[in-house]
């Protein structure tokens, strides 16, 4: 097994047929298709459900994919950091509230790319849980939040506090038993 395998497995996935990744890596569908079977049997494993409207990952595929997906982003920034130590270069995919994203992170953000140009910045912004689950999938490098995530495969580092206020008229109406509208869990 090599890269090369590694990538035409995880474009499977993410097209979710073997015909979409066909075209995506310009190859014939039926070599696709080999090279798959020979993937499973060399694993020993189904990787893929499939069904007439495509193809889906097994549980074992799925945690295949993780994998893969860290074998590849590993092996690119290997060879990146061997053919360029002096530049840091590549992609960097930021998930970040819509808060961070419209504030203080601009300025940042900015000064990073006039120092790393040949760094390409991607944000998405979401809510907490949605921008963990995305940096555990490795679909994320990094990502702002609010709050804590109980999550042991992650490294929090605190950025700054913020305190929050109640703004409400002056009236005779208790704060403290008040009904509230608030945000979903993971949103600040």
């Amino acid at each position: 097994m090599n890269t090369n395998t590694l990538e035409m497995f995880i474009t499977i996935a993410q097209t979710g047929s073997i015909s979409g990744a066909a075209e995506k890596l310009g190859y014939a569908q039926s070599n696709i298709s080999t090279k798959l079977r020979q993937l499973e049997a060399d694993l020993n494993t189904q990787l893929f459900y499939r069904t007439n409207r495509g193809i889906t990952l097994t549980d074992a595929g799925k945690e295949f994919y993780t994998r893969a997906i860290k074998i590849i982003s590993l092996t690119n920034d290997a060879i990146d950091q061997l053919k360029h130590p002096e530049n840091i270069q590549g992609t960097l995919k930021i998930g970040t509230l819509q808060t961070a994203a419209s504030t203080f992170l601009p300025e940042i953000l900015s000064k990073f790319h006039q120092q790393n140009p040949q760094v390409e910045l991607s944000i998405a912004t979401g809510t907490t849980l949605l921008s963990a689950k995305r940096v555990l999938n490795y679909e994320l490098d990094g990502a702002i939040i609010g709050g804590h995530v109980s999550e042991n495969d992650l490294t929090t580092i605190p950025l700054m506090n913020e305190q929050l206020a109640l703004v409400a008229p002056n009236t005779d109406i208790e704060i403290d038993n008040a009904p509230l509208l608030v945000f979903p869990v993971g949103c600040a």
